[in-house]
């Protein structure tokens, strides 16, 4: 995996967190 790669993923990650919360 690349760090461009695990990047995308956190941000999917808080995306995902403020989608459900929101």
């Amino acid at each position: 995996m690349s760090v461009v790669g695990l990047d995308f993923g956190n941000k999917n990650a808080v995306i995902a967190a403020a989608g459900r919360g929101g």
